[in-house]
């Protein structure tokens, strides 16, 4: 298992490629988590992938769909 925990201060310079995480397996990357907008207590984030086969889903939509199973 990999766990990653982070703490970031707010970007004021509109840069958010040093605001991303990349979740790959030796370099096959699977997901871009990126930092869009931090105001106040609320922070925005953007997740990506490229591959066709990874679906992203909020734990409760993931739930619904496979019926709790993970």
């Amino acid at each position: 298992m990999s766990k990653l925990v982070l703490t970031r201060k707010e970007n004021n310079n509109n840069n958010n490629e040093n605001s991303s995480i990349i979740v790959h397996d030796k370099g096959n990357v699977f997901l871009t988590i990126t930092v869009i907008k931090i105001n106040g207590k609320q922070v925005r984030l953007s997740l990506e992938s490229e591959n066709d086969s990874v679906s992203i889903d909020r734990k409760e939509v993931f739930q619904r769909k496979y019926d709790g199973e993970e």
